[in-house]
Order: C-alpha cells, then sequence, then structure tokens
C-alpha cells in the first residue's frame, strides 16, 4: 500500500510541475513572417492593374477584392457550416463504451440475516478480479429533439443575416467607389494645369510684393490684388488636398498593393441614369423599407427571439426519454455475459413551475423590444432617404451653377487676354483671372462628383444591390461587364419597378 502511495505521489508531483505556464512573449522572427505572410494573402491571386481603370472595373475590383467583401462571405460560410453542424443534434445520443477493470484481491463480502440477526452465508464473492465491459446505447429526448429543430431553424436564420450584411458591405463598397472615383476624375482632369496655375499665382504673389515694395502700385490696390489671389490660391490647394485624398481611399476599396501607380477612365459626364424628385419621395421612403438589409436582418432577429420563446417555453415541459441499448459483461459468475435494455424515463423539475410568469414577462419584453428597434430603424432610413433626395436635388444645382460660373470664369480670361496689355498690373490681372478660371473648373468637376456620390447615396438608402442577382462569372473581365451593364440599362428600369412596387402598396394600404 506504502508503493501505491508512493507512486501516486510521485505521478502527482510530475502532473503538477509539467502544468506550470510562464509568460512567452512572441518572436520577432515570427512577428516579421506573420507581417509578409499578411501582406502576401491580402494582394494574392489579384489581376494586375493595366491601363486605365474604368469606373464598373474600380466597382468590380472593389467587390470582388475588397478585404471587408470577403470577410462578409467567409462569414456566411462559417453560417452555413454552423448550420450543416446543427443538424446532427437532430439525431438521438449514440454512446458507446468499453471498459477494463482488475482488482488486486477478491471483491468478497458477507451476508447477514436481519431476521435472526446471525451471519447467514459464509463469505464469498460474485466478481472476477479482471472484468472487460462494453455497451452501446442509443437515447432519444423528445424534449432536446424538439429543441434541437428550433435551434436548427434559428441557425438557418442567421445564414439570411450574414446575407443581409454582405449585400449591405457591397452596397457600402460601390457608393464609396463611386465618390471617390469621380474625386480621381476631377483630380486628373486639372491636374497639370493646376500645376502651372499654383506657379503662376506664387510668381505674381512675388510681383506683387515687389510692385508695392517700388511704389509701383497704390498700397491699396495691391493689398487687395494678393488679399484676392491668396483666396484662390488657398481654394486650388483645398481642393486639390480633397482630390488627391480621394486616390487613396480608391486604391484602399480596390485593395490595391502599396505604392501602385494606375489612372482612371475619364468617362462622358452624364446627369445621372435615373432622375429623381421630391414627387418620388414617398414612394422611394416606402420602398426603401422593403429593401434595406437592415430592416430584413431585424426582421430575421424577431424570428430568432421569437424562436428562442417558444424554446423557453419547451424547456418547462416534462422530459420524455427513449432508451435502447446492448450490454457486455465478461464476468463469469454471471448467468447472461450479454443483454439488451430499453426503457422509458420522464422527468420533470418542479422549480421550474415558478419561473412560468417570469418567463413569459421576458419573452413579452424581448418582442417589445425587437419591435422598438425595428421602429427606430424604420424612423432613421426614413429621414436619410428624405436626406439623400434633397441632398440630390441640391448637388444636382449646384452643378448646374458650377457649369454656369465656370462659362463665366472662361469668358473673362478670354477678355483679359484680346485686351492684349503687357503692362505688369495687366499681366497680374490676367494671371488671376486664369486662376479663377481654373477654379471655376476644378469647382465644376467637384460638384460633379458630389452629384454622383448624391445620386449612389439614393440608391444606397433605398438599398437595392449593386449587382444583378445572377451573375455570369466572377472573374474581373466578367463582372466589370456585369456591372457596366446594370447601371447602365437594368438600373433606370429597376428604379421604375420599385416606385411602381411602392405606388401599388399605397394604394393597397388605402
Amino acid at each position: 500500500m506504502k508503493i501505491i502511495h508512493g507512486w501516486m505521489l510521485f505521478f502527482g508531483l510530475l502532473t503538477l510541475g509539467g502544468c506550470v505556464v510562464t509568460p512567452e512573449p512572441i518572436n520577432p522572427e515570427k512577428t516579421a513572417q506573420r507581417v509578409m505572410n499578411d501582406i502576401d494573402q491580402m494582394f494574392r491571386e489579384q489581376i494586375p492593374v493595366s491601363g486605365e481603370i474604368s469606373l464598373y472595373e474600380a466597382m468590380a475590383r472593389a467587390v470582388k477584392y475588397n478585404i471587408d467583401h470577403r470577410l462578409k462571405m467567409l462569414s456566411q460560410v462559417v453560417k452555413n457550416r454552423e448550420l450543416d453542424l446543427s443538424k446532427y443534434d437532430l439525431l438521438p445520443r449514440l454512446a458507446a463504451s468499453a471498459g477494463y477493470k482488475h482488482r488486486d484481491n477478491e471483491n468478497a463480502s458477507n451476508s447477514f440475516s436481519v431476521s435472526r440477526g446471525v451471519e447467514s452465508l459464509e463469505t464469498s464473492t460474485s466478481q472476477d478480479k479482471e472484468l472487460w465491459t462494453a455497451q452501446a446505447q442509443v437515447v432519444w429526448n423528445v424534449l432536446d429533439f424538439g429543441v434541437s429543430y428550433l435551434r436548427q431553424q434559428q441557425h438557418a436564420d442567421k445564414v439570411l443575416i450574414a446575407e443581409e450584411q454582405r449585400r449591405k458591405v457591397v452596397q457600402n463598397i460601390v457608393q464609396e467607389v463611386r465618390q471617390a472615383y469621380w474625386r480621381v476624375v476631377a483630380a486628373q482632369a486639372i491636374e497639370q494645369n493646376l500645376h502651372t496655375a499654383i506657379r503662376d499665382i506664387e510668381n505674381s504673389l512675388n510681383t506683387a510684393r515687389r510692385m508695392k515694395a517700388d511704389g509701383l502700385q497704390r498700397p491699396i490696390e495691391t493689398l487687395e490684388f494678393r488679399r484676392d489671389l491668396l483666396k484662390t490660391y488657398r481654394g486650388l490647394l483645398k481642393k486639390t488636398d480633397e482630390l488627391a485624398l480621394a486616390k487613396a481611399d480608391l486604391a484602399r476599396l480596390m485593395n490595391l498593393p502599396p505604392g501602385t501607380y494606375y489612372r482612371v477612365m475619364s468617362m462622358p459626364k452624364n446627369e445621372s441614369p435615373f432622375a429623381f424628385n421630391v414627387q418620388q419621395l414617398a414612394s422611394l421612403q416606402l420602398a426603401a423599407l422593403r429593401y434595406r438589409p437592415e430592416l430584413r436582418e431585424m426582421d430575421y432577429n424577431a424570428r430568432i427571439v421569437e424562436k428562442e420563446g417558444t424554446i423557453a417555453k419547451l424547456e418547462l415541459l416534462p422530459g420524455l426519454s427513449f432508451t435502447l441499448g446492448g450490454y457486455y459483461d465478461d464476468n463469469s459468475f454471471l448467468l447472461n455475459q450479454s443483454w439488451a435494455e430499453a426503457g422509458i424515463q420522464v422527468s420533470y423539475d418542479l422549480v421550474k413551475l415558478a419561473t412560468i410568469p417570469d418567463v413569459n414577462a421576458l419573452q413579452d419584453s424581448r418582442n417589445k423590444l425587437v419591435n422598438l428597434q425595428r421602429r427606430a430603424l424604420s424612423s432613421a432610413i426614413l429621414a436619410q432617404m428624405e436626406l439623400a433626395v434633397r441632398s440630390y436635388l441640391i448637388a444636382k444645382k449646384d452643378y448646374e451653377l458650377s457649369l454656369a460660373a465656370t462659362d463665366i470664369e472662361n469668358q473673362r480670361y478670354r477678355q483679359y487676354r484680346a485686351q492684349g496689355d503687357t503692362g505688369m498690373a495687366a499681366r497680374l490681372e490676367l494671371t488671376q483671372a486664369k486662376a479663377d478660371m481654373l477654379l471655376a473648373s476644378l469647382d465644376q468637376h467637384f460638384q460633379y462628383a458630389q452629384m454622383q456620390t448624391q445620386f449612389g447615396l439614393v440608391v444606397n438608402s433605398l438599398g437595392i444591390d449593386p449587382l444583378p442577382q445572377v451573375v455570369a462569372s466572377h472573374n474581373l473581365p466578367a463582372l466589370t461587364s456585369s456591372m457596366k451593364r446594370y447601371f447602365q440599362e437594368q438600373l433606370p428600369k429597376q428604379l421604375q419597378e420599385v416606385l411602381a412596387e411602392a405606388k401599388t402598396m399605397k394604394v393597397a394600404s388605402r
């Protein structure tokens, strides 16, 4: 016995010593390797940029290569795997086990007669020193089956939620690409003239300072000229900085490797593929409440909460289990060393009776919370839809005014050039006029980009997918063609259908 205790103490100390954990910092070499692996994985299997990128290629690249989109797609795959795995919870529990047991002495005992108060039998045993046992058992619980079935339906709803979340990510990515793309177009359109204009303005400012110092012009005139020129100069630099950031943002959306040089295609301008107006606002708001992914996600969440209440009520019922098993025991004293058993068992926790009012109250609160969250989100979407439509109309008006302003500045510059005056003051005024013309042109491009952004926000607020439901192929050229065909041909028709459906819903609600 002492030997056994000694060995037990030895193995106990050995186990405790092996379980001691000490902090171990990550090796710098492993960190460097992880960084290189991540960079390789982020940009692997991407088609390199060649030539100018069109709007639709930029959208296709963003949808295909953007990390956020790929993350949501993988999340959807995980939810599908969880749904597949939950199917096994519907099956009965099948357990199999086998074992071996050894004693160093006989498992013997005496018997005592209760009525006579004396030992009735001599010491005896009914068990071998060594035993082999095995069993296979099928257990099916009716309550667990019902709960598992409802859990599987919840997993199915989570798959649909993941799809709605992926839809929203695609919609946001396409909208962000539209916004960044047209700003990059604006930056490219005036970049050559911009550098020349900035250099001319800097030279003119230096000339004006010299004229003031030499007394060649009245101080007030010089100061007013420098003030106007500096105002134009600051306006050019501010707009340039805003547009320059757009190129980096577009590269991020397309998931281009750092340092990749690219240019975008100067696409023909049109106001928009569809003209929205205030009279359509009510129909657009109603359509947004139907199509927005966030509201559909809320609908699936409501179903999950409803099933959670049903599960809570099921768990208040008695448990009913059916058992069927086969058993084996090689004990030589047994008459039957193998046998089968079947049984039915009903169990119930009486304490659950006291929880029924609280369970019902909790489920009622959950339902109210989900409904209130959906109404709050619907209210926000209605406001967002109105803001998007009105912002689009404002941007459209600003663009029209910028066209007129550009035309005026062009005429003004041509008038100064036509004068042919070569004096110092005239040259400074010509520089100012040229800078004003360039600033007006830059503002025109900027306002067009704003109009395109606001148009995209209206479509985004509607919740309409920027891709057709069926895409022939997901390779980049095919995806680009699908994007182009959808925005140029299918989207206007879809918007007409959406508005028609909304009108039908309004008539039916009356």
